[in-house]
């Protein structure tokens, strides 16, 4: 009886350690114990890891790529879709795209047309640094014109200032927010009440345009059309 109870009383501490052990962890140990996880296709043991970092914000765009992998192969086609939105917003891998483009129709969801406005958006987000820079180089070479020329003050001083207000349109520019539609299906309401009239309903995987915020519902934009939908059933792709 007392042996029993040692195994028993052993086996409790040992277990208590072992969760010690891995909350523990910091987020580079937690990385690469999900990295050999998956390494060794322990793949839904990796995916709880990575899901964990990424609650902290805590991530790389590998990490992003190989859990639309495993969702993708357990049949979330929501989850892959969110996953592969977050690494292309990161690396603007035009194979991402393909991807997503690839599940979007082969499982009918609407919202992930490329419109030229999007392609746009997209080349402005991936070039944005450059821009910045070129901005920033110009401004204060006619700042500097302004301080040690007494020439042209009025061309130096109109050029600066344009320089500075283009700037700051760039670095305020509003990007339009993406959701994907998260539970089995999600009611689009014509206002921000459980008493408006229902738009349309939509399942999963399906992915809207963020508008705005009121309370517990979401204003997107859906088939070009303004509707309200409640914030648990989104989930905005970003981090």
């Amino acid at each position: 009886m007392q042996k029993a109870f040692l195994k028993i009383a052993l086996a409790v501490f040992g277990l208590l350690l072992s969760l010690n052990s891995v909350q523990g962890q910091s987020p580079t140990q937690q990385l690469a114990r999900a990295d050999s996880l998956f390494n060794i296709k322990k793949y839904t043991q990796s995916l709880e890891v990575y899901t964990e970092l990424v609650d902290k914000k805590i991530f790389s765009t590998a990490m992003l790529l190989r859990m639309a992998f495993i969702e993708e192969g357990l049949m979330h086609k929501a989850n892959a879709l969110y996953y592969l939105n977050l690494y292309y917003q990161y690396t603007f891998d035009e194979a991402a795209i393909r991807k997503i483009q690839e599940i979007a129709e082969a499982n009918r969801f609407t919202g992930y047309e490329q419109t030229d406005l999007d392609k746009l958006e997209m080349a402005w987000r991936k070039h944005g640094y450059l821009v910045t820079l070129v901005l920033v180089v110009v401004a204060v070479v006619f700042t500097v014109l302004l301080v040690v020329s007494n020439r042209n003050r009025k061309a130096h001083w109109a050029a600066q200032s344009f320089c500075f207000a283009l700037l700051l349109i760039h670095l305020n520019f509003p990007f339009k927010e993406k959701a994907i539609i998260k539970q089995g299906t999600a009611y689009l309401m014509s206002g921000p009440s459980a008493g408006s009239s229902v738009v349309a309903v939509i399942g999963e995987g399906n992915r809207v345009t963020v508008l705005g915020r009121e309370d517990v519902w979401v204003k997107v934009l859906w088939q070009d059309r303004e509707v309200y939908v409640r914030e648990s059933n989104v989930k905005a792709i970003k981090i």
